[in-house]
């Protein structure tokens, strides 16, 4: 069996747990919470709905049962609360990704680990940097699923199918996240040149309407049901598989940066190829100046409230 261990058996981590449980029949995934009780609470819901789709379980564990693992998954800090935006939650959640760190390094075996806690980027680097692993091996959900609502916005504006739609959003996990409209397509089609040719209307202020959509919706849904889950959870097992194995895929992480673009000691969300090894390399998609200019600014923010804590 695959082995995944899941640190924060929330709402994100259980989420996942169940995403991971029911998409395959040979993974054992452990979650390990401050909360034991409702970590084995939450292994056993999962559990006892799977009896009729392979051998995959879930189960409740401490740091110790990391040590095996072919893939760990930190999910442990304070979520958002309504009008808070991620970069909020870093004074606090800082100091969880401290504990966090301080118990899985004696057990931790250079296996990928991929940071879903915010704000990301500086969860990322951060627990990278305090278990000195490896280039790559360390990186966070970032803009993946910024880039699916993107999508699914695009989709909705030009009545094109989400699989008809490419593009990044690129950046901050958060307020400073960038739409690199230059690499949008529709039905390989620049989706300018889409738009004109289907009789929409495109321009700044339609861009501008979208990635607003975009940037905004997480705190929509936290507004409307108190918390986001679901599209993360998703979007972590599709990393997840890649790490496991069953095939690389191309997404916009968070991982540390050592050149590109002009940037360094920050982690970012810039599109990457993601295997079994965990980040094998970063791509240099062309940038227009002003996206370029937006990127090293979202950086930039980011390399300050790093400094502050």
């Amino acid at each position: 069996m695959k082995n995944v261990a899941i640190i924060g058996a929330g709402f994100v981590g259980a989420s996942i747990a169940y995403a991971l449980t029911i998409n395959s029949d040979d993974r054992r995934v452990t979650l390990i919470d401050t909360d034991t009780e409702k970590a084995h609470g939450e292994a056993l819901d999962i559990n006892h709905g799977l009896s009729q789709l392979g051998n995959s379980f879930a189960a409740a564990g401490d740091y110790s049962d990391t040590k095996n693992s072919d893939a760990l998954i930190i999910c442990a800090g304070k979520g958002r609360a309504a009008g808070q935006s991620r970069l909020d939650l870093v004074r606090e959640n800082i100091l969880i990704m401290n504990s966090v760190t301080d118990s899985l390094k004696p057990y931790y075996n250079g296996c990928p680990v991929i940071i879903i806690s915010n704000p990301n980027d500086i969860m990322t680097l951060h627990a990278q940097r305090r278990l000195g692993a490896k280039r790559g091996k360390v990186f966070g959900s970032g803009c993946i699923l910024d880039t699916s609502r993107l999508i699914r916005c695009c989709a909705q504006y030009t009545g094109a199918g989400t699989g008809e739609i490419s593009g990044y959003v690129i950046g901050e996990h958060g307020d400073g996240q960038v739409t690199v409209w230059s690499s949008v397509k529709v039905c390989k089609k620049a989706i300018g040149e889409y738009c004109r040719s289907s009789g929409l209307e495109w321009n700044e202020e339609v861009r501008r309407k979208l990635s607003a959509q975009v940037r905004t919706m997480g705190a929509d849904i936290i507004k409307r049901k108190g918390k986001t889950q679901y599209g993360i959870a998703t979007c972590t097992l599709a990393l997840t598989r890649a790490i496991l194995g069953e095939g690389d895929i191309t997404a916009p992480v968070t991982t540390g940066v050592y050149g590109q673009y002009g940037l360094s000691d920050v982690s970012v969300s810039l599109p990457c190829v993601i295997g079994r090894g965990g980040v094998s390399k970063i791509l240099e998609i062309p940038l227009t100046d002003d996206e370029l200019a937006a990127l090293k600014l979202s950086a930039d923010g980011l390399k300050g409230v790093y400094k502050t804590v």
